[in-house]
């Protein structure tokens, strides 16, 4: 009977991922830390998303060699802090030691 109920609730899970649609934009993408670390200072310090992007083709921030690459992995990033949706863990991957903010960029 405790089998039946375990193999019932697998069941359920499984369905329920499989009935999920599939996104695979976390794993298309690379780690990006550095790139994550710098757009979160730049939005730390009280730059609009615009302006972060801006300043980062501007200077090529992340050292990239075409300005489309910098743009749309700067987007990528600004996504990626997006769905975080707290400013406290934005502040840490800006400020916090490396081990930390790359936890936290997972």
């Amino acid at each position: 009977m405790l089998a039946a109920k375990g193999y019932l609730k697998m069941e359920r899970q499984h369905s329920k991922m499989m009935n999920s649609s599939y996104n695979g934009s976390l794993t298309r993408e690379q780690f990006l830390f550095h790139e994550m670390r710098t757009t979160a200072r730049l939005l730390q310090e009280g730059m609009p998303e615009d302006e972060a992007i801006q300043k980062i083709v501007a200077e090529n921030l992340f050292q990239y060699p075409t300005e489309r690459q910098i743009r749309n992995i700067a987007k990528v990033c600004i996504s990626r802090l997006h769905v975080l949706d707290d400013s406290s863990l934005i502040e840490a991957i800006a400020t916090y030691p490396s081990e930390t903010a790359k936890q936290i960029c997972l």
